[in-house]
C-alpha cells in the first residue's frame, strides 16, 4: 500500500484531531473543567456566600480581573440583618481578598445604596460603599444564600 502526500496529510490531521478530543474530554472527566464562579471566588481567597445560589454563568479576564456573573432574573436576599439586591448581572474587578468597582449589588440602609467593594482582611469581610463600611466575619458568607421575593417591599 502506497501512501500519498494527501493520504499522510490527512492521517496525520486524523491523528492530532483524535488526540484533542482525547484531552478535551479526559480534563472535563477529571473536573478540570471550566470553573464555576463560586470556585472563582475561592480561588481568590474570597467566600462563596458573596454570591446567592442561583448564579448561572460568568465570564473572567484574568489578565486585569473583570469579573463578570450573570444571576438568574436577579435576586433579593437577606444576610447579615440587610437586604440585599443583585441585578440580573454584577461586574467587579476580582484581586486576591478582594472585590472592587462592584456594580449590580446593593444593600437596603436607611435607603437602597450600591455595595462598592468587599474586602477580606483574615477571618474578617469589609463591605463598603460610598459613605459607610461594615464588617462581619467570613463564616457569615460560608454558603450562598437562597433568594427570595420581595412582596410589597418585605422579603417572603
Amino acid at each position: 500500500m502506497t501512501f500519498t502526500k494527501t493520504k499522510m496529510m490527512t492521517m496525520l490531521s486524523m491523528l492530532v484531531l483524535f488526540f484533542s478530543f482525547c484531552v478535551l474530554f479526559s480534563s472535563s472527566a477529571n473536573g478540570q473543567g471550566p470553573q464555576t464562579a463560586y470556585q472563582v471566588l475561592q480561588d481568590y481567597n474570597l467566600p462563596t456566600g458573596l454570591l446567592p445560589q442561583t448564579v448561572i454563568g460568568h465570564s473572567l479576564n484574568r489578565t486585569d480581573g473583570q469579573f463578570l456573573v450573570n444571576i438568574n432574573g436577579g435576586c433579593h436576599i437577606y444576610a447579615a440583618g440587610f437586604q440585599v439586591k443583585y441585578d440580573p448581572t454584577m461586574t467587579a474587578v476580582i484581586s486576591k481578598d478582594r472585590l472592587s468597582y462592584i456594580h449590580g449589588v446593593k444593600v437596603k440602609l436607611l435607603f437602597w445604596t450600591r455595595i462598592m467593594s468587599v474586602a477580606r482582611f483574615d477571618d474578617e469581610i469589609e463591605l463598603r460603599g460610598r459613605f459607610w463600611a461594615r464588617w462581619y466575619k467570613v463564616n457569615d458568607f460560608i454558603s450562598s444564600a437562597e433568594c427570595n421575593k420581595l412582596i410589597r417591599g418585605k422579603l417572603d
